[in-house]
């Protein structure tokens, strides 16, 4: 059976090993933190956010980062994913077991836990956590918690050593808890098992109390690590977009939290619609006369009304049920408000549950042999749809094309498939217009604080490079041109909204402000249409702005520098490109542009000369002594406001050095 269950796995995920990377694997991959096996990198694996240096959610999850490390650097997988599909269908096998392993306790037979965990491994809902290489968070910490309470059931059945198996439970519920925060819910797993199995009286309970504490000490373990970890990082901004029901009232949200467990339960029994994210505004916040939400609260009182009644005559029913309602608690957002309303992947681990009451459900009604048709081609249903939807998380594009047709409603859904058509091709650019204007339609209802200026500003960037296609001196271009401008204005109106925010919750918060929001791109893109409008002041506080977020990107000290050139400025241009050297390095291709915008500038005809046969600033020249100390100055000021007080003061110092601050 064992081998059975594997292979069936093995073949529900089978079309997982060639595919690419999809959304948040594309930023672990690539987090410098997994590139190489050192204790630096270790040190910042265990002291930063899951998503460090960025503040975008409060995340730590030590171990999950850990993993991909062990692929990157220890397995040599680098940025090729066939190695991380293979550990995570790894890992999903090594689950499917352990709900085998653990069905077997409760059933006692070896059929219906087979098929329980045969359900489990090929349900539609697992390609999120399992062709997902970002889901990898969700098998891990299935892994600890399954594999702790296994211990614990076999511990609570006499056999083992407690101080043994309490050492084990705490290596697995750290694991759990640090692959990601849901881990959490062993300790009511544990609970759980005792009140359907008995606590076997005063010498059951001291048995069992070694186990409780290794729990509750790997918690408290990594609470405390957690702790430390933000004690130095900016409080993160969690807007109402990913989740709507931070925009809601208490009550509201809980009430639409209730409509979302129907929701997940009816994808459980039908998954068939699957789509990745359904934040805003596929799902409406739920009032008094929502009939979703009181079909899911009459559904759950149903539910939990059966279950209790025949607790007695079926323990394992109300075990089944007590689990889904424990496993899916702290991603419900009944209990606390967490970074989406509804998600696939948070289903993983309460669809053991869900299996094992299918599998008790059809052995009690039908006979052995009808129960094994009738839950053989259940699987085969449901591996089939897997296969299926394995294959749209093969990248971006496929990903986004497939669940926008899922969910229409999603702005998220509808800003990425049009972001990533247009990186696939220019030619598909009025596809990707549509798709971005309807992202931004269905964010215009909302207040603005609600909003971020990601998709405006990417949508004023197609619309200009719609202008440049159709021509710019055509009406039809300056049309373009003028929408153009007009979204990147109001991105920028946007981001500088949000950065305040920001700002005042550092603040409030008693920290110190930290580094610029990554908003450079609507400050960069509104930089582009002031200069096609030929508004170049517009456009070059523009670019500072961008560089206030981003100081070492050379796009911005070259369009500094070229809408200085156009506005018959070559000393400026040059003062420019001496900063970006400074900054970045006087590299070969620097020092060119630095000789080209001297060349037309008064007084640079002495500004460039030979070092060991190599093109090299001149200082005897009085042009370039004057030149580096205001670059050097306008170094000070750029790092200090992008808050970068280091550079800051190693660019002040420079100035003190070359005589700059006795010069002026």
């Amino acid at each position: 059976m064992w081998i059975a269950l594997f292979a069936v796995t093995l073949g529900a995920y089978v079309n997982c090993f060639p595919l690419g990377v999809a959304l948040d694997g594309h930023p672990n991959l690539a987090d410098p933190r997994v590139h190489a096996a050192t204790v630096e990198n270790l040190r910042l694996i265990f002291t930063k956010d899951y998503w460090w240096p960025d503040p975008l959610d409060q995340l730590y999850r030590p171990f999950t980062k850990l993993s991909f490390l062990f692929n990157y650097a220890v397995l040599g997988n680098g940025m090729n994913p066939a190695g991380y599909h293979v550990l995570n269908v790894v890992l999903h096998a090594a689950n499917a077991g352990l709900v085998f392993a653990l069905a077997l306790r409760l059933f006692g037979l070896p059929w219906p836990a087979f098929f329980a965990a045969i359900l489990w491994a090929v349900h539609p809902v697992g390609p999120d956590a399992v062709a997902n290489i970002a889901g990898r968070a969700d098998l891990l910490a299935a892994l600890g918690v399954l594999g702790a309470l296994l211990l614990y059931a076999r511990l609570c059945s006499g056999r083992g050593r407690p101080l043994a198996n309490a050492g084990a439970i705490f290596v697995l519920a750290i694991l759990a808890v640090g692959a990601k925060e849901n881990g959490a819910v062993l300790i009511g797993l544990m609970l759980l098992w005792d009140v359907v199995h008995g606590f076997d009286g005063r010498t059951g309970l001291l048995r069992r109390l070694p186990a409780y504490a290794a729990a509750a000490g790997a918690l408290l373990v990594f609470l405390l690590l957690r702790a430390h970890a933000y004690d130095g990082l900016p409080v993160p901004m969690l807007g109402a977009l990913d989740n709507p029901l931070r925009g809601a009232g208490f009550w509201e949200a809980r009430w639409t939290a209730l409509k979302i467990v129907g929701m997940d339960l009816w994808l459980l029994v039908f998954p068939i619609q699957l789509a990745a994210d359904r934040s805003f505004s596929v799902i409406s916040l739920a009032h008094a006369t929502d009939p979703a939400a009181w079909a899911a609260a009459l559904a759950v009182a149903a539910i939990l009304a059966a279950v209790i009644v025949w607790r007695r005559r079926d323990p394992l029913l109300f075990w089944a049920a007590g689990f889904f309602g424990v496993a899916l608690l702290p991603v419900s957002n009944l209990a606390v408000l967490i970074g989406a309303p509804m998600a696939e992947r948070f289903l993983y681990l309460p669809a053991v549950g869900f299996a094992i009451a299918v599998a008790a459900l059809v052995y009690h009604f039908a006979a052995p042999r009808t129960a094994t048709i009738v839950l053989g081609s259940l699987a085969l249903l449901f591996a089939g749809r897997t296969l299926a939807r394995n294959a749209d998380w093969d990248n971006d594009l496929t990903l986004t094309g497939h669940d926008v047709q899922v969910v229409p409603s999603s702005f998220r859904f509808c800003a990425m498939y049009g972001e990533f058509l247009f990186q696939e091709s220019r030619t598909n650019i009025d596809r990707a217009i549509v798709q971005e204007e309807a992202a931004w339609a269905l964010l215009q209802p909302l207040p603005p604080a609600w909003l971020f200026p990601q998709i405006p500003s990417s949508l004023g960037r197609l619309y200009g490079v719609k202008g440049d296609m159709v021509g710019a001196s055509t009406g039809e271009g300056a049309a373009w041109y003028a929408k153009a401008l007009a979204m990147s204005e109001r991105a920028i109106a946007i981001a500088n909204t949000s950065q305040q925010t920001f700002d005042d919750l550092q603040l409030r918060a008693g920290k110190p402000l930290p580094r610029r929001l990554s908003y450079q791109n609507a400050y960069f893109f509104a930089a582009l249409g002031y200069r096609g409008a030929r508004r170049y002041p517009e456009a070059i506080g523009a670019y500072r702005r961008a560089q206030a977020i981003d100081p070492a990107n050379p796009d911005y000290y070259t369009g500094i520098a070229d809408t200085y050139t156009a506005m018959d400025d070559p000393g400026a241009a040059a003062v420019t490109f001496l900063e970006k050297g400074l900054a970045l390095g006087l590299t070969p291709a620097v020092m060119a542009e630095i000789a080209r915008a001297y060349e037309k500038a008064p007084g640079g005809s002495c500004a460039i000369g030979s070092q060991a046969g190599l093109p090299a600033l001149n200082t005897d020249c009085p042009r370039i002594r004057i030149d580096v100390c205001q670059s050097l100055e306008n170094l000070v000021t750029l790092y200090s406001d992008a808050r970068d007080g280091q550079r800051a003061a190693e660019f002040r110092a420079r100035m003190t050095q070359s005589g700059c601050v006795a010069a002026r």
